[in-house]
């Protein structure tokens, strides 16, 4: 990564890269790789950021520096931050929900532990249309108990009227809001994903 990071900036490669999907493998050195994508993509005008590990490695974390720098340098553009199979901190996702003001996709890796606190990060994205939170490989297969209903619908709740689409795992709920008569408010309610299309966060990651 070094290298092709080195030769892309001094041939100016990159000066229209809107969008950019990065896997890494169990080999890969997460601190030296981070630094050499920073540079990379400095200056290209980034719009779509996506990074995974390649098959069932699960010890990568995304470093809070990593992400800020991303935000840092495309934030004001960024449309779309799909993080997958690799964690993050909250502070992180917040720090990306609060200075990425045009993001409106955002897919992460979340603890079971962490949800509660998920909800006012999420909150500070004023623009997000469709969100998609993944359990961290090392915590098992899909018999693992999902969160209730009722966990998923209170973080919703937190979350902008932008939010169209929320996933948790392998469901997919779409948002619908409901204006309550004589009041300023709305009821939010989970209806099953309709759309005959597969949600987009499913053809991310293509293996």
């Amino acid at each position: 990564m070094g290298v092709f990071s080195e030769r892309c900036n001094r041939a100016g490669a990159l000066c229209r890269l809107r969008s950019i999907t990065l896997t890494v493998d169990e080999h890969t050195l997460l601190p030296e790789w981070q630094k050499h994508v920073v540079n990379l993509l400095a200056k290209a005008p980034l719009q779509q950021f996506h990074v995974s590990t390649i098959g069932g490695h699960v010890n990568h974390r995304l470093s809070d520096d990593f992400c800020r720098a991303i935000v840092s340098t495309h934030g004001s553009q960024l449309t779309r931050f799909s993080v997958h199979r690799m964690r993050m901190s909250l502070k992180a996702i917040a720090d990306i929900c609060v200075r990425c003001t045009a993001l409106q996709q955002l897919f992460i890796v979340v603890a079971p532990k962490d949800l509660d606190a998920l909800g006012p990060c999420l909150a500070q994205a004023r623009n997000l249309r469709a969100i998609h939170v993944n359990r961290p490989l090392d915590y098992g297969s899909e018999d693992v108990p999902k969160p209730s209903y009722d966990k998923i619908l209170e973080i919703v709740r937190q979350c902008t009227p932008t939010v169209q689409q929320f996933g948790f795992n392998t469901r997919v709920f779409q948002v619908e809001r409901r204006a309550r008569v004589n009041e300023d408010s709305s009821d939010v309610m989970l209806t099953p994903y309709e759309n005959p299309e597969i949600p987009e966060q499913f053809l991310v990651v293509r293996t």
